[in-house]
């Protein structure tokens, strides 16, 4: 008999380090740098379930999936067994100024029965790009 199992994923972190271009000698002030927009939608991330912050020193984005859950096992619907989310931030930054993904790390909680397994994949993008980075 399968035990129901349940991945949760409360936040991911993503890294968006400011890279400096042609002469520029220090980083934006922070009055410079802001997210315009957070968009998202999928399976795995119900309308008003997902808030972000950027922090003060501007080099990191928390993100927090609040209802981001998977479930497998008897009397479980299939529709239950993968979630997704895709998500779209618009930031607000200085011109001559890029940012990209440094880094992710992941957090959350996983009860899967001894033989079962689970997997937990990010893929990234800049829109308008064709590129894509797991």
């Amino acid at each position: 008999m399968q035990l129901t199992n349940l991945i949760a994923l409360f936040s991911g972190l993503a890294t968006a380090t400011p890279i400096v271009v042609d002469g520029f000698a220090s980083g934006p002030s922070g009055h410079e740098v802001s997210i315009e927009g957070l968009a998202f939608a999928g399976s795995g991330c119900p309308a008003g379930s997902v808030s972000g912050q950027l922090s003060s020193d501007l080099t990191t984005l928390t993100l927090l999936y609040d209802s981001f859950v998977a479930q497998a096992g008897n009397n479980i619907p299939p529709s239950e067994y993968r979630k997704n989310c895709q998500l779209n931030v618009k930031i607000q930054y200085p011109s001559g100024w890029q940012f990209s993904v440094f880094k992710a790390d992941y957090r959350g909680y996983a009860q899967i029965p001894t033989g079962d397994t689970g997997t937990c994949k990010a893929t990234y993008y800049f829109s308008g790009d064709s590129r894509q980075a797991n």
